[in-house]
């Protein structure tokens, strides 16, 4: 353990995380220590190593239960595709970039039922993207300005614009069944304002502060955490 300590100083983490690593199998070491491994074993993307020592934590003591969920989604990030897995590390999520996760993260999304959009969005028929656009559009979870017909798939995703997004996904996912408790009395999405982001938040779903607009990280752990609160989503139908 010592040695771990020595190479982490001295600025060799992965020699840290080895040493340290050795530690925690032998046994007994000092809980500061594990945790000190799984960080560094995050900062390294040696994700399997971060996942069985936060695991082995979370076994043990449940303040770890968070740390273990985000090294297991981190994991999962990194064997996604490219577009999903940049999108899920960008700085600035864009508003195309939410709309790709929702369709990753959400097979009720891939295969909802939907009708036509009341407005189209014309700046996204000629993208790559379109098909995944479309279908975030058509289930009112990206809106579409009615004056230019442009849903700005490259601007970044702001915060509110997120918590929308995550509370119409939940109304979807719960279909007639009653939503979880956290979002008990949340206003419309359409007419939320700042009341969207404090449910979201209330919901674990997005931080109530932190900026205007949302990284790819947060949003992703967003979605995992609402993904948790409905396992089993029926298939999303237009109402």
């Amino acid at each position: 353990m010592r040695a771990g300590d020595v190479e982490c100083e001295a600025g060799y983490r992965d020699r840290a995380l080895e040493y340290y690593r050795e530690a925690i199998a032998i046994g007994g070491v000092d809980t500061a220590v594990e945790e000190r491994a799984g960080d560094i074993a995050l900062e390294l993307q040696d994700y399997g190593a971060a996942v069985a020592i936060f695991d082995g934590l979370a076994a043990r003591y449940p303040r770890f239960e968070a740390r273990a969920a985000e090294a297991r989604l981190a994991f999962r990030v990194a064997n996604w595709p490219n577009a999903e897995r940049d999108a899920a590390r960008s700085s600035r999520l864009t508003r195309s970039g939410a709309a790709l996760l929702v369709w990753w993260i959400f097979p009720e999304v891939r295969d909802a039922r939907v009708e036509a959009a009341g407005v189209v969005a014309t700046d996204v028929l000629q993208r790559q993207d379109s098909r995944v656009m479309m279908r975030a559009v058509s289930l009112g979870l990206l809106e579409v300005d009615p004056n230019t017909h442009r849903a700005r798939p490259d601007a970044p995703l702001t915060r509110l614009a997120a918590a929308r997004m995550m509370r119409l996904l939940a109304a979807r996912l719960a279909g007639s069944r009653p939503l979880p408790e956290c979002f008990q009395g949340a206003p419309d999405p359409g007419k939320a304002g700042r009341d969207a982001i404090r449910v979201a938040a209330r919901c674990k779903l997005l931080s109530e502060s932190g900026g205007s607009v949302v990284s790819g990280a947060e949003f992703t752990r967003g979605l995992d955490r609402l993904r948790s609160l409905f396992p089993a989503g029926e298939a999303m139908k237009r109402d």
